[in-house]
């Protein structure tokens, strides 16, 4: 069965602006129902950021976000129907800022790779 693209919007909940925090930027709303998947929504903060292709290569910054619950989660690791449903709040950081690990910055015991998630930059810097 074909699902349609009126069917995969109606799937999406009303939250028509998800705010968008970068570091050493003016917090920018996008709307969530105008793309189509993680890459659509990629290139848009690009454009909006003006950091043209710096996003896709996850070289400089990384993206992660805030969850319905307050949870810290990592961007693009959820079906795009579920993200748009969940995100609150998307924090683009540098990758250097990025801290990685849980709120301790430890890692639990076994490979990091498998449990890395990027917490929201400390505005205290602490």
């Amino acid at each position: 069965v074909e699902t349609t693209t009126d069917e995969i919007y109606a799937e999406i909940s009303l939250l028509s602006d998800t705010s968008v925090c970068m570091e050493g930027a003016i917090e920018r709303t996008v709307d969530l129902t105008f793309f189509d998947g993680y890459n659509q929504l990629i290139e848009e903060l690009e454009k909006i950021f003006d950091i043209k292709g710096k996003l896709h290569t996850h070289n400089q910054w990384k993206i992660f976000f805030i969850d319905a619950d307050g949870d810290t989660m990592v961007f693009g690791d959820d079906p795009w129907i579920k993200f748009c449903n969940m995100a609150k709040e998307i924090f683009i950081c540098s990758k250097n800022d990025a801290k990685i690990g849980n709120a301790d910055n430890k890692f639990p015991e076994g490979d990091p790779t498998s449990t890395t998630k990027f917490l929201p930059p400390d505005v205290n810097n602490n």
